[in-house]
């Protein structure tokens, strides 16, 4: 799926079949907390929230809170979060960059998916 100049990969394993899930599964069971879309432009996930509600999907209790928004659509099949951030919050909110995800090499170990 294009998204601008993105690209979103979604796929779906038909093959082996999975176990039939019960009638009260939710995505979550499977150790996935949710797709989380955001933008920079919080009129527009202001837009986006009502569109989805108009839409007759369900969604937990807005937040709106000085320039950010946010909410999760929450169905049966999916939950997602949408949220609308500016730029310069992004301290406050956890999106800066504290070091690095995967600790340096030390010598001698393999280099498997090195930088």
């Amino acid at each position: 799926m294009r998204l601008g100049d993105r690209f979103l990969e979604i796929l779906s394993y038909e093959s082996p079949a999975g176990r039939p899930q019960p009638a009260d599964h939710r995505i979550v069971d499977q150790g996935i907390m949710n797709v989380g879309l955001g933008s920079r432009n919080v009129p527009t996930i202001r837009a986006l929230m009502t569109r989805v509600q108009a839409a007759g999907l369900k969604i937990t209790t807005p937040v709106v809170y000085g320039e950010v928004a946010g909410t999760y659509v929450v169905e049966p099949d999916f939950f997602i979060e949408l949220v609308g951030i500016p730029a310069h919050l992004d301290k406050s909110y956890g999106f800066v960059p504290i070091g690095r995800f995967v600790a340096p090499y030390a010598a001698g170990d393999a280099k498997v998916g090195a930088p």
